[in-house]
């Protein structure tokens, strides 16, 4: 059951992850977070970012989870994919996925995330460390992937991680 205590969830906290995840604290936003590396979370904790015990937390209290995560196989095991906990996860979710998979995989991804009543975007960022560290990154943002009536849009959450969101098959913004 989620409480949605937290506007944004953040999951990965690699490289990018953690540049992206600063920056949004360091624009406001109420962020809960969680990296399988506990000590990759510490600079998120000091910049006022709250950080969950486990994944599942951030699924619990958050709406909206962003992902920026190595490899599908990462996502997977984030996610529970495949097992019993993954509809309690994602249902009445919308998963951001911003790293880079194959085509394949997700749509594979989305398909399984709605079959159970969860909201997918794709939404990978093309840049730096530098350039999250800036705010410069640009996100891809599928014009056909927007959120129904009833959901608020993450996209105003990507903002301050991004200098533009290009709509594919759109135009920048």
């Amino acid at each position: 059951m989620m409480d949605a205590a937290y506007p944004i969830g953040f999951i990965g906290l690699g490289t990018m992850g953690e540049a992206m995840a600063l920056t949004l604290v360091n624009a406001g936003t109420r962020l809960l977070v969680w990296n399988r590396t506990c000590a990759k979370a510490e600079i998120l904790a000091a910049a006022g970012a709250d950080v969950a015990r486990e994944a599942a937390d951030v699924f619990t209290h958050s709406a909206t989870v962003f992902l920026m995560l190595v490899d599908g196989g990462a996502i997977d095991t984030v996610l529970e994919r495949g097992g019993a906990a993954f509809a309690a996860r994602v249902t009445e979710h919308t998963i951001v996925h911003m790293g880079t998979t194959s085509p394949a995989y997700s749509r594979e991804l989305e398909a399984d995330i709605r079959s159970v009543g969860g909201y997918y975007i794709e939404a990978p960022v093309s840049g730096s460390r530098k350039l999250a560290e800036a705010g410069q990154l640009v996100a891809m943002w599928p014009a056909t992937q927007t959120p129904s009536s009833s959901r608020a849009s993450p996209k105003p959450c990507i903002l301050p991680t991004a200098t533009a969101s290009t709509l594919i098959r759109s135009c920048q913004f």
